[in-house]
């Protein structure tokens, strides 16, 4: 519509920028701390927690086509 509205972006989008704001206010120990977590883990915990990681970017994942927007005008 040749306007500035934020309306025309998508809902994901604006959930992964929020979520990029919002990591970077996290403190670094508290990452230093979940990374030391993780490494501690057996591999079958890290398997499981990588596992839900993947089923959740499967979930923002597109498995459609979308439309090149010069060929809409």
């Amino acid at each position: 519509t040749n306007t500035w509205a934020v309306a025309q972006i998508d809902g994901d989008v604006w959930r992964v920028l929020l979520l990029g704001f919002v990591l970077h206010y996290v403190p670094r120990a508290q990452f230093e701390s979940i990374r030391a977590r993780f490494v501690e883990l057996p591999a079958v915990g890290q398997g499981i927690v990588l596992t839900i990681v993947g089923l959740i970017l499967a979930v923002f994942a597109t498995h459609e086509t979308v439309p090149y927007i010069y060929f809409q005008f």
